[in-house]
């Protein structure tokens, strides 16, 4: 080592004596150094900057002091070793304090030279390796130190006593102690391990390493528990430090954190666990293998069929198991299966294995599993039962067999197809059909041979449709057979696939359907008319089925009942009418079933229909029972017809009667009244005209009028009553008549009720007998009253309508411009219950305190003005009266009428017959007439005014029309026959319009009514007169 060492040192000799310098040459044979010399100190300098000087040799003289320092501060790892003589001792003094540098008396010869330098040389070898040595060992401890904070497992020693020495930084985490905090503690204080399965604290492994000196690996199920409380699952082993003389001086624990891992095993235990599970519970056959093909594991249904246990195939090739082993070509078909899996190739088809129950078809399936670097990790191998398929496949090869025989044998047209739609193959039904023999069309495009030019472009794409499997499995197609016939053909399509399911043709079934195709036809066309009849009808037809299903639904139940003939089909037939008659259905439904219909009833029914919107209406119902399907079907026809204005108009006609019955009634007893009042008003007139000087008798006179007037009233409102028509009609401004009245209404109620006109701006006029009109708006305004004790309002409003024939006839009314007027209020309203009734004479809510004629004269007198009047009521909000009114259509009057004079009208000695059975009034009219200067003579009917007639020359007849044994209409129908110059006035307190196509218009419109006044009589009297004159 030491001569290695002095091979490896550079020497700078630093000398100009010559004789050192041979000397110097002599020694260096004997060292196997490399010299360098220099003669000046300036040399010396120059190779000490350009080589790694170890040993500098220098003489004293030349190298000087100045020198070694320089050499010492720059180069302090140089050996210096001074030569120096006798006389050069004061200059190597200030050399001492130097240090490190070795002297060399003169002179020298070259053994000693050798000696000394050798001796110098071997102490610097030393030196260096020391140095070394010392260098080499720092980086190593320093190399430990990172290596053992750097790598990812904890590291713990221990002394020979087991307590800590250190830790490195993972073992400080993973403990939670410092290496300080430790150093010294009991391993087994620092180092708290558990089992993760009992919980139960685990004996330090150090203590049993450092008596038995063998490393030691803990248990998987090893957790560490930290300082802090935290766990972690741990790998571990403890291994024993030996001196060189191999004794223990400790002990080095090397753990790591393996938490992750552990909780990835466990996962993987328990998927491992559920695979097994699942395996097991599978109704397939099911085993793995490694890569070998050897037999790792096999679920319980695999085992079962052999009645074997996993330990008698497991390490065994799958091939040479039992299920293959009965068939030595199906081991080799196994084992084949196995090598192309291997590369990848799925696996499946059908092989037949051995079982204890004999042999059995099964799908066997074989995969590998490939690790994501590509190699083979595990193969996995499955059989499904296909018994049952197996077996359908035998029928299947069974059933073509007999399709075979039934494709030549059956009367359907079958052909087979290429992709091109050119003819491979059909039966001889098909030759029938198109008439052609199968050598004809063989190999030719079908299209060209029999398509019409029209469809051959439909037909392609009807190809491409079949032969794709996206549909055109049933067309309907014309071709052209061979003798030119155009036929219609269904055709019902499939196409053809190979085993590897390619499509390599098409096969169809052709049925000739042109008769059948027609015949439907005309089915359609005749279904077609049918249903337009059932459309066109306005009544509603259901057809409905013994589960009260309905099956058809025409428009006219549409419109009947509100429901789309869609929505309504194969709903409940009791939904046509109330909840409450559904009962009612279902019985009837039951007799149907049991009977039929028409089953002990009449043909028709009068029922309660319901509308979608859940309102009803009168309806009358037809069922008949249709003939019996060829199945046993029974279906029936309901006929329904919507009587609500059937029903109306019966109510009219009812009310009319009744108003009718009533009117005559009422107008016989105020015809007897009126001759009362006339006797009484007549003679009231006569003593004020003969006693007018008499002093207060006016007074008493004015309340006999009085009296009679209000009598007179009463008879009027009663003769209104009883009439059919108006007899003072005329065209009347409807908004004009109302804001005259206006005054009038608002006296008729309390100041706590306000009057509001709200009256449209329409010219229009209608015809009526104003004063009746008064009389009507009048009863309205009195009932409102009645309806309103304390405070409300009552509304006039008008409007200008025109109303077509369905608005109009929903009122009873004809297609027409009307005039509306509302009269609403804001009173108590009607309660419904009575809201049909109110128009009847004599019903009133009033008691003692009403006559029940006030609203039976507002409806005679709108039946008489040609329209109708509507109320609508609700509870608690008031009741609203809507009168129609027709528009009158004529020249509108121009003058206005003149005032009226009340100076009695003169006669002038002309000769007037008065005809009355009413004595009174007879003699009544008869003293008028005289004081006015008429000449009279009377009769008391219609044959004694006739005798008077044929012995007295007459300028005018007065004639009551109510008389015994000949009415004034008869009276006066003769009078105009015999004696046509003389003029005709007919008086009346009622009349039944019996002769009303018998007499002369201007007889009827001129009457005279009682009770009348003496200015009444001699006005009419005048008049007619003066117009007989003209």
């Amino acid at each position: 080592m030491i001569e290695a060492c002095l091979s490896e040192l550079t020497f700078l000799l630093i000398e100009d004596d010559g004789e050192f310098d041979n000397t110097l040459q002599v020694a260096s044979k004997a060292l196997p150094s490399q010299i360098y010399t220099a003669a000046s100190a300036e040399q010396a300098v120059a190779i000490l900057e350009t080589q790694s000087i170890d040993i500098l040799l220098a003489d004293l003289c030349i190298a000087g002091g100045d020198l070694c320092q320089a050499v010492r501060q720059l180069y302090p790892d140089i050996t210096i070793l001074m030569v120096f003589a006798a006389d050069d001792i004061k200059l190597l003094l200030p050399l001492l304090s130097l240090g490190s540098i070795d002297f060399l008396p003169k002179p020298l010869d070259s053994s000693t030279l050798v000696r000394l330098v050798s001796d110098i040389t071997k102490k610097v070898c030393l030196q260096q390796k020391l140095t070394q040595s010392y260098s080499q060992l720092e980086v190593e401890k320093e190399f430990l130190a990172v290596a053992l904070r750097s790598i990812g497992d904890g590291v713990m020693t221990t002394d020979l006593n087991g307590k800590v020495l250190m830790l490195n930084s993972m073992a400080e985490r993973l403990t939670g102690w410092s290496s300080e905090q430790a150093a010294g503690h009991p391993a087994n204080e620092v180092f708290n391990i558990v089992d993760t399965l009992s919980g139960k604290k685990l004996a330090s492994p150090i203590e049993q390493v450092l008596a038995t000196g063998k490393t030691l690996y803990l248990d998987k199920h090893t957790a560490l528990l930290a300082k802090n409380g935290v766990e972690y699952h741990i790998s571990d082993s403890v291994a024993p430090i030996f001196d060189e003389q191999h004794k223990i001086q400790g002990t080095i624990l090397v753990f790591s954190d393996i938490s992750e891992t552990y909780r990835r095993r466990q996962k993987e235990q328990l998927s491992n666990d559920l695979m097994q599970d699942l395996f097991d519970n599978m109704e397939t056959l099911a085993a793995t293998l490694d890569a070998d093909g050897v037999v790792v594991f096999v679920n319980k249904g695999a085992l079962a069929i052999l009645d074997m246990v996993l330990a008698d195939v497991k390490g065994k090739k799958l091939w040479d198991c039992p299920w293959f082993t009965s068939d030595q070509e199906l081991m080799r078909r196994t084992e084949e299966d196995y090598l192309q899996a291997c590369k990848g190739v799925p696996i499946l088809h059908d092989v037949q294995i051995y079982t204890v129950m004999g042999m059995f078809w099964i799908e066997f399936s074989l995969h590998a599993v490939f690790a994501e670097d590509g190699s083979l990790l595990s193969l996995v191998a499955e059989g499904r039962n296909v018994m049952e398929r197996k077996r359908i496949e035998d029928e299947n090869y069974s059933a073509l067999q007999h399709l075979k025989l039934y494709r030549e044998q059956t009367p359907l047209a079958a052909i087979e197809w290429d992709t091109e739609l050119r003819v491979v193959d059909w039966n001889e039904a098909a030759e029938k059909l198109f008439e052609y023999e199968l050598a004809e069309v063989t190999g030719k495009s079908w299209i060209d041979l029999v398509a019409r030019t029209e469809d051959r472009q439909r037909v392609k794409a009807v190809w491409q449709q079949i032969i794709s499997q996206t549909g055109s499995e049933l067309t309907k197609q014309y071709i052209i057979t061979k003798s030119g016939r155009t036929i219609l053909v269904e055709w019902h399509n499939a196409a053809l696939l190979d085993g590897s399911g390619v499509v390599i043709g098409g096969v169809s079934l052709a049925i000739d359907i042109t008769q059948a195709q027609q015949a439907q036809q005309d089915l359609l066309r005749q279904t077609k008319e049918q249903q337009d009849i059932l459309n066109t009808m306005a009544d509603g037809v259901v057809m409905f089925n013994t589960d009260a299903r309905m099956l058809t639904f025409n428009r006219g139940a549409e419109r009947l009942f509100g429901y789309d003939s869609d929505d309504a089909l194969g709903m409940d037939l009791s939904l046509l009418r109330p909840e409450s008659d559904r009962p009612v259905v279902r019985r009837y439904m039951q007799i149907l079933r049991d009977r039929g219909a028409n089953a002990g009833g009449d043909d028709s029914y009068e029922v309660t229909g319901r509308h979608q919107d859940g309102s009803t209406f009168p309806m009358l119902l037809s069922v008949v029972e249709l003939p019996m399907m060829e199945d046993g079907a029974r279906r029936f026809i309901a006929v329904c017809k919507d009587i609500t204005e059937m029903k109306s108009q019966q109510t009219k006609l009812q009310r009319a009667m009744k108003m009718d019955a009533l009117g005559k009634l009422v107008g016989g007893i105020a015809h007897d009244y009126n001759n009362m009042l006339g006797v009484i008003l007549g003679y009231t007139d006569l003593i004020s005209m003969k006693f007018a000087n008499v002093e207060g008798l006016s007074r008493y006179i004015d309340n006999i009028s009085q009296a009679g007037e209000r009598g007179r009233s009463l008879t009027k409102r009663m003769l209104a009553f009883s009439k059919q028509e108006s007899s003072e009609a005329k065209a009347v401004g409807l908004n004009a008549l109302l804001t005259q009245q206006k005054e009038f209404f608002e006296k008729s109620v309390t100041v706590q009720i306000q009057i509001e006109y709200q009256l449209s701006d329409s010219p229009w006029k209608i015809w009526i007998d104003p004063s009746e009109l008064e009389d009507t708006l009048l009863n309205l305004t009195i009932n409102a009253k009645h309806a309103m004790p304390d405070v409300g309002r009552l509304t006039f409003t008008s409007h200008a309508i025109s109303l077509s024939a369905t608005d109009a006839s929903a009122i009873g009314l004809s297609a027409n411009d009307y005039l509306t007027l509302s009269v609403s209020d804001t009173g108590k309203g009607i309660e419904p219950e009575i809201l049909s009734k109110i128009f009847d004479p004599f019903f009133s809510t009033k008691g003692t305190g009403g006559t029940g004629l006030g609203l039976s004269q507002v409806y005679g007198c709108m039946e008489r003005a040609g329209g109708t009047v509507r109320v609508y009521s609700q509870l608690g909000i008031g009741t609203e009266f809507v009168l129609y009114f027709p528009r009158y259509r004529s020249n509108e009057e121009t003058a206005s009428a003149e005032a009226q004079d009340t100076t009695l009208v003169q006669g002038h000695g002309e000769r007037v017959l008065v005809v009355d059975d009413e004595p009174a009034l007879r003699e009544l009219a008869a003293e008028i007439l005289t004081m006015a200067g008429y000449r009279v003579l009377t009769a008391v009917d219609g044959r004694d005014a006739l005798e008077v007639m044929l012995a007295n020359e007459f300028d005018a007849l007065l004639s009551d029309i109510i008389m015994p044994n000949m009415d004034g209409y008869q009276l006066a129908q003769r009078v105009s026959e015999l004696y046509p110059a003389v003029k005709i006035q007919l008086a009346s307190g009622f009349s039944d319009n019996r002769h009303d196509s018998a007499i002369r218009q201007q007889w009827h419109e001129h009457i005279l009514h009682k009770p009348y006044s003496s200015v009444d009589l001699l006005e009419s009297l005048a008049s007619v007169l003066s117009a007989e004159q003209a």
